[in-house]
């Protein structure tokens, strides 16, 4: 089973570095990467020595490349039968893609997760296939207050706040939307025109859509976790 990674970005140039060195420390590395720029104006950053492929919307709005419209460009050119999202201020825990793969592919059927509000853990039954998971995500400080980007991740993940405002899982088993950290298989896309995110809050209709057609967002393990850097406490861009 092939997993694409897809980031989106948006003058993310501080963080970049530190993302490259999240994707290299993969136990199992993504079979397609794709970064989705969302805005004319900006410079494809380097992947290096990563096989990592950039994508820009075909049309613009209001003179910008809106993050949805980019998105959907990367879904268009998907090879991967599980899609993988993220931000590119986000460092990728090292099992995420192999945990994800892992899920899809029947060989993770349970896990434990801590619960949104409580601290609990409870134990998760996998049913993929017309669900889409969704992991944990930390906040760290800004780039400029972190060591080197090869730190290691426990190293990084000392720094993070682990406050409830970082996790997904509810007492009901079920899980909140947020803007990174997501996996879904390709069939997703088959919900066109309705699973077309076109700008903000895409990732609330990205939900919605899915659950329309029966779809159901559930908590991924523990160690599908992001580590989120951003300009404030909130970690995003807009």
């Amino acid at each position: 089973m092939k997993v694409t990674l897809i980031i989106a970005f948006y003058d993310q140039y501080q963080e970049w570095p530190y993302v490259l060195e999240g994707i290299r420390w993969q136990t199992v590395q993504p079979h397609q990467i794709l970064l989705a720029i969302d805005h004319s104006s900006q410079q494809a950053p380097v992947f290096g020595d990563l096989p990592g492929r950039v994508v820009r919307s075909a049309s613009e709005h209001d003179g910008v490349y809106s993050r949805g419209a980019a998105l959907n460009a990367a879904f268009a050119k998907c090879q991967g039968d599980v899609i993988v999202t993220t931000d590119a201020d986000c460092i990728l825990s090292p099992r995420l893609i192999e945990t994800y793969k892992g899920i899809y592919e029947g060989k993770l059927r349970a896990w434990t997760y801590t619960v949104h509000d409580t601290g609990k853990r409870q134990i998760i039954t996998a049913i993929p296939g017309q669900e889409m998971y969704i992991g944990a995500r930390h906040w760290i400080p800004k780039p400029e207050k972190l060591p080197g980007p090869d730190a290691k991740w426990l190293a990084l993940d000392a720094l993070s706040s682990h406050d409830r405002r970082g996790f997904r899982g509810k007492p009901d088993g079920g899980a909140s939307v947020w803007g990174c950290n997501m996996a879904f298989t390709s069939k997703a896309l088959e919900l066109e025109p309705e699973f077309k995110p076109e700008g903000k809050h895409q990732d609330a209709k990205w939900y919605h859509a899915m659950e329309k057609y029966g779809w159901e967002a559930r908590p991924s393990p523990d160690q599908c976790a992001v580590l989120h850097m951003g300009p404030n406490f909130e970690g995003a861009y807009y």
